[in-house]
C-alpha cells in the first residue's frame, strides 16, 4: 500500500503518441495507486522530466519529432535524469528492436497490445 501523501505516491510518465494506449495505461496504473502523467512526443517528455522527474517512464518507440531510442539516450546522458528507469512499450516484437532498447538504457521491453497483468 502507498503512503497517504501524494508526494510519496510513485509517479509514472507515459510517453506514447497513441491516445488509446495512453488512456488504457493510465486507467490501469491509476487503479493500482500510481500517479500518471501523459505526453505524446519526445520533446514534451523532456520538458515534463525537467519540470518534475517521474519515478518511472513508459516509453513508446515510434513517435513524432523524436523516437523513443533518442529520448532514452538523452535522458541517460543527463546526470540529473540518468537514474530514471525506462520501460519500452512497443508494437515491434523483433530482437533487434529489443536489443536497441536495452543498449540505449531501457530496463525492460513490453510488446503491444498490452495486457492488464503486464502493467501491475
Amino acid at each position: 500500500m502507498f503512503p497517504a501523501s501524494d508526494n510519496d505516491v510513485p509517479e509514472i510518465l507515459v510517453v506514447d503518441d497513441t491516445p488509446a494506449d495512453c488512456h488504457f495505461m493510465a486507467a490501469i496504473l491509476t487503479a493500482q495507486g500510481y500517479r500518471v502523467r501523459i505526453v505524446h512526443n519526445g520533446g514534451k517528455a523532456l520538458e515534463e522530466v525537467d519540470a518534475h522527474a517521474p519515478d518511472l517512464i513508459l516509453l513508446d518507440i515510434n513517435m513524432p519529432d523524436m523516437d523513443g531510442f533518442e529520448l532514452c539516450r538523452r535522458l541517460k546522458q543527463s546526470l540529473q535524469h540518468a537514474s530514471i528507469p525506462v520501460i519500452f512499450i512497443s508494437a515491434y516484437d523483433d530482437t533487434d528492436m529489443k536489443v536497441s532498447a536495452f543498449n540505449c538504457g531501457g530496463i525492460d521491453y513490453v510488446t503491444k497490445p498490452l495486457r492488464v497483468a503486464e502493467l501491475k
